[in-house]
């Protein structure tokens, strides 16, 4: 669940940083999350608490990154999980 909320976290700042803030990565977001904690034996804890680790993630890697459009960090944490890239 941690990989999967950086992985959405980075997405949703690089689309944020570039100038594309859109709701389609913050809906792909939280749809994966949601799929991935109706996985677990606990649905309802394991999506609060990817919510939580979701928007803790969003904030550090916005500090961490500088919102810079071109961070390949970011670009590759997000790709490595599957969740999209701006362009």
């Amino acid at each position: 669940m941690d990989l999967l909320t950086t992985g959405a976290a980075a997405s949703v700042v690089l689309h944020h940083a570039c100038a594309q803030p859109t709701q389609a990565p913050l809906q792909l977001a939280s749809q994966r999350l949601r799929d991935a904690s109706d996985q677990t034996d606990n649905p309802q804890y394991a999506y609060q608490y990817a919510e939580h680790a979701f928007e803790m993630k969003v904030k550090a890697l916005w500090q961490s990154s500088g919102g810079e459009c071109g961070s390949k960090r970011l670009r590759d944490i997000a790709a490595s999980t599957g969740f999209s890239l701006p362009k």
